[in-house]
């Protein structure tokens, strides 16, 4: 048998268990080759261009032998994905030679500072590893793969994109395999070895019956992103964050070009569910806000005559349904030392719960708080959170909340001009994340 299974991108630099009848690593199945002469144009024929593919490819070409690498995908994938190489994958990448390369392209991590209750509790360090690389190199998932891709492209060898494998028969000698390209033309092939690298749904692992091994987290919520913050804590190079609370944690690890990644776990609220979040899941507060919003501007038609006479009015106006019906109406907060508040005693450690709405209704801050004004200085308002509670995600609530007001008014004919609809509202059982849960206007 001449196949091979590699397992997932993940698994690169991970510890590779090589036992009998060809078991290579946990996922990973190969079979012997006939002696002789190649058959085909290649001697190895690697299917996915993942950091798995393209390391397992460099290997053979620096021993000389012909390889071909293909992947359906059209390009390199440029979404958040995997971020860290540990000690053991930086070696194995040393041994091919680019190691070095990409080291130059990625950012060590040298130091982690551990954040609790608005405090920093203490920091983990580095450099531990019995390692030429005692470090964490953190770099992006895109970068390694172009990096070897530009490295296998120097040995000869260029990836061919757009092209997916879409069957595999095994024979003594050589694999025969069928190619569908871009245009649609499909293609049969031969090599004395194929690699299938192409993650969970691999056709090589399914034409030679091996399981997946992998399993199903469950019970957990992760959601990943990159972000230039706004907040105190600086951008000190090899330096990442940690913040703990009950149920949920946030990680931050410095990027390459600058920034962070932010990792956000979170215990999930229905186990019971495996399907991927719904877009609403994931902008809950973007929604309570639209939804809060459309029943604002229902109320009053010469605000609505305003926004569209004017959509430049937009920024200021977010500000203001921020203010005057925030989405999120409660946040937590820990006492750092004593301190007296509206003639009551706050020992330190006390747990508090600051009302937002409460506060945006305060005269002494807001002039006339109980009427919506959009060209009031909203930007007084505290519905993203001060200092380094700062919502990382504000631009972002801010633009989609612009953005769908803006669409609304100009396709809803429920805030059209002179328009009295009717308005069918239930509220979601939440005091905290407070807005609409359905909304009809007819």
């Amino acid at each position: 048998m001449t196949g091979l299974d590699a397992g997932s991108d993940k698994d690169i630099g991970g510890d590779r268990n090589v036992g009998g009848a060809g078991n290579v690593g946990r996922a990973g199945n190969v079979g012997r080759v006939g002696e002789g002469a190649p058959a085909g144009d290649v001697d190895v024929c690697m299917v996915g261009a993942g950091p798995v593919g393209l390391t397992l490819a460099i290997g053979p070409r620096r021993l000389g032998l012909r390889v071909r690498i293909v992947d359906k995908a059209p390009a390199t994938k440029r979404e958040a994905r995997a971020l860290v190489l540990w000690a053991r994958a930086r070696e194995a990448l040393d041994d091919l030679g680019v190691g070095w390369t990409l080291g130059r392209h990625g950012v060590e991590l040298e130091a982690v500072t551990i954040h609790a209750r608005d405090r920093a509790l203490g920091e983990l360090t580095t450099g531990w590893a019995r390692s030429a690389h005692a470090r964490p190199l953190n770099i992006e998932q895109h970068g390694i793969e172009r990096l070897l891709a530009e490295e296998l492209a120097r040995l000869g060898t260029r990836v061919e994109w757009n092209t997916e494998l879409t069957d595999v028969k095994i024979h003594d000698d050589r694999a025969e395999f069928t190619l569908r390209h871009e245009d649609g033309t499909v293609a049969s092939a031969a090599a004395p070895w194929i690699v299938g690298c192409e993650g969970t749904a691999s056709v090589v692992r399914d034409r030679l019956g091996i399981p997946f091994e992998g399993r199903r987290r469950t019970g957990l919520q992760v959601v990943q992103g990159n972000a230039h913050p706004t907040w105190s804590l600086g951008e000190e190079p090899g330096r990442g964050h940690i913040f703990l609370a009950p149920h949920r944690s946030l990680l931050v690890f410095p990027l390459p070009g600058g920034g962070f990644r932010f990792f956000c776990f979170r215990d999930d609220p229905d186990p019971t569910l495996t399907a991927a979040p719904a877009l609403d899941e994931l902008h809950e507060t973007t929604t309570g806000l639209l939804g809060k919003a459309v029943l604002a501007l229902i109320a009053r038609p010469e605000v609505r005559g305003e926004l569209r006479d004017d959509p430049g009015l937009l920024p200021g106006a977010v500000d203001e349904f921020l203010r005057f019906d925030p989405p999120v109406q409660m946040v937590t907060r820990w006492a750092h030392r004593d301190t007296e508040l509206a003639g009551r005693t706050v020992r330190r450690g006390d747990r508090l719960q600051l009302v937002l709405g409460s506060a945006h209704r305060d005269p002494a801050r807001f002039p006339d708080p109980d009427v919506l004004d959009i060209h009031r200085d909203g930007g007084r308002h505290c519905a993203f959170g001060p200092g380094v509670h700062y919502c990382a995600g504000a631009a972002l609530a801010r633009a989609e909340a612009e953005i769908g007001l803006g669409v609304l008014l100009d396709r809803l004919p429920a805030l059209g001009p002179g328009a009295r609809p009717g308005v069918e509202v239930e509220y979601a059982p939440d005091w905290v994340l407070h807005g609409p849960s359905r909304l009809t206007l007819s």
